[in-house]
């Protein structure tokens, strides 16, 4: 995961640490970039040697952790999934998890969600 990545710089755990309580908002290169102070180019380089992905890859594997976290310990549908965790629709999110992790959140979800257990 993530969260057990090595990561040297310190403006860059602290914007990965932001980025994680604000999933749902604009995770675009640039207002990545503007929050740590670089320019877009710079903060890709960055980015690219730190985490080994680019900021888009970054993005996409952090909303997937944290989906993939909701769908685990929460009743919630994917839509709902999808909204908290800033995807666009259900679909875009299903479509990232197939990128991401080669099943789609529907897939994830039958193969993964633990059920309640019964009484």
């Amino acid at each position: 995961m993530l969260s057990h990545q090595e990561v040297t710089s310190k403006p860059l755990r602290e914007l990965q640490v932001w980025m994680l309580e604000n999933l749902q908002n604009d995770l675009s290169v640039e207002r990545l970039a503007e929050r740590i102070g670089m320019s877009a180019r710079n903060f890709t380089r960055v980015c690219l040697r730190e985490t080994r992905m680019n900021p888009g890859q970054l993005v996409d594997r952090m909303r997937v952790e944290a989906a993939q976290q909701s769908i685990d310990s929460s009743a919630m549908g994917l839509k709902e999934v999808a909204a908290a965790t800033g995807f666009k629709s259900a679909d875009t999110m299903s479509r990232t998890f197939s990128r991401v992790l080669g099943i789609t959140a529907s897939e994830y979800t039958s193969r993964f969600k633990r059920s309640p257990e019964r009484s």
